[in-house]
C-alpha cells in the first residue's frame, strides 16, 4: 500500500465502570494485545430478560428470513466482547446493539458488509460503529442508484490506522476524496451493550462459504488491515464505473442523514432530495438543482432498464 496522508479522526468513548468482574476480565490469559479498554466493559445484555425486551423492539432479522437460523443470546458473566469462542458448544460472535437500534444493520449480513469485515480481518464488534455508520451509508447510497456495492470502491474513501494494542478499528475519511461526511455521533454505553449471536445449523449458508471457512471473523483477530490507499489496480471494470458514478455526486453528504432515510418510506426522493440542497448557488428550484436532480432520475431509469434488458 502507498502511503499517502489521511485525516486523524478517531473518536472514543470512555464510560467504564471498573469493578471485580471488570478486573477478571482484564487478568483473562490470552488476550495481553488487546488494550485494556476493549476488555474491561462487560454487557449490561447478560440476563436473558434483557435479550427478550430487545428481541421485542427491534428486528434483528432482515424480513422474511426464518429466526432459527441463529440465536440471539445474552453474554455470559466476565465475557469481554474480544473473547473467542473458548469451548462454546457451537461458533457464534458479538454484535452491539446499537448496530440494530440506531444503525439499522440486520442479520444475515449481506455480501457487500461481510467482503468489507473479511477484507478488513476484523469481528462485528471490532469496527467501530461509527464506521459501521459509513458503511451503511454507502450501502443505501449504492442502493438507491442501483449500483453493487463492492469493499474495493467503499475502501477507496477511506484508510485505517490500527495502532500497536488492538482496538475497535476506525475508517478514517481520506482528505482528497471524501463522499460522505462522517457519522460523529457519540454512542453512548455501546461499550456495554453487547449480545451474542449464535450461528445454527439451518443458517450455516448465510455465514460460511461452501468450503465450510467462515465468510467473516466471528472473533477479534490480532491484526486488523491497515493500508493508506486501496490500490486501484484490485478494482474491476464494474467498481470503476461504480466510483466514476459516486465521484459525479456532491461530496460529504451527511452519514446520519441517509443513515435516516432507512425508515424512510420514499428512501430515494429524500435522497435525492438531499444532493439537491448540497449543490452549492441553488434556490427554491435553482436550475443547478433541477438538473442535478435530472441526471439523478434519468440515470436511474436507465439502470432499471438496462436491468430489465439484462435478466
Amino acid at each position: 500500500m502507498s502511503d499517502s496522508p489521511c485525516s486523524d479522526s478517531v473518536q472514543r468513548d470512555d464510560e467504564d465502570f471498573v469493578g471485580a468482574e471488570e478486573f477478571s476480565a482484564l487478568r483473562h490469559p490470552g488476550y495481553e494485545w488487546v488494550d485494556p479498554r476493549v476488555k474491561l466493559p462487560l454487557s449490561r445484555f447478560s440476563k436473558s430478560a434483557t435479550i427478550v425486551d430487545f428481541r421485542k423492539k427491534y428486528d434483528i432479522l432482515a424480513d422474511t428470513l426464518d429466526d432459527r437460523i441463529i440465536s440471539v443470546e445474552r453474554a455470559r458473566s466476565g465475557d469481554s466482547v474480544c473473547h473467542g469462542r473458548e469451548g462454546h458448544s457451537h461458533e457464534f460472535f458479538y454484535m452491539y446493539s446499537t448496530l440494530v437500534s440506531d444503525l439499522h444493520v440486520r442479520l444475515p449480513f449481506n455480501d457487500f458488509t461481510m467482503g468489507v469485515l473479511r477484507v478488513l480481518n476484523v469481528a462485528p464488534t471490532q469496527l467501530h460503529p461509527n464506521s459501521w455508520a459509513s458503511l451503511q451509508a454507502f450501502r443505501l447510497v449504492c442502493r438507491v442508484f442501483h449500483l453493487r456495492p463492492s469493499p474495493q470502491v467503499f475502501l477507496q474513501y477511506y484508510c485505517t490506522r490500527p495502532g500497536d494494542m488492538v482496538s475497535w478499528l476506525s475508517l478514517v475519511g481520506q482528505s482528497h476524496q471524501c463522499l460522505l461526511a462522517s457519522y460523529t455521533q457519540s454512542f453512548k454505553r455501546f461499550k456495554t451493550s453487547f449480545f451474542k449471536v449464535v450461528i445454527r445449523s439451518t443458517g450455516a449458508g448465510y455465514f460460511y462459504f461452501e468450503n465450510g471457512e467462515p465468510k467473516f471473523s466471528f472473533y477479534w483477530t490480532k491484526h486488523p488491515t491497515l493500508y493508506r490507499v486501496w490500490p486501484r489496480a484490485s478494482l474491476t471494470q464494474e467498481d470503476l464505473y461504480v466510483l466514476s458514478y459516486l465521484d459525479q455526486l456532491p461530496k460529504k453528504l451527511s452519514s446520519k442523514k441517509i443513515i435516516g432515510v432507512f425508515s424512510s418510506s420514499c428512501p430515494r426522493d429524500d435522497l435525492f432530495g438531499m444532493y439537491v440542497r448540497l449543490t452549492p448557488h441553488r434556490d427554491a428550484y435553482g436550475m443547478f438543482g433541477l438538473t442535478l436532480i435530472s441526471f439523478l432520475q434519468i440515470s436511474w431509469l436507465l439502470l432499471v432498464l438496462l436491468a430489465k434488458k439484462c435478466f
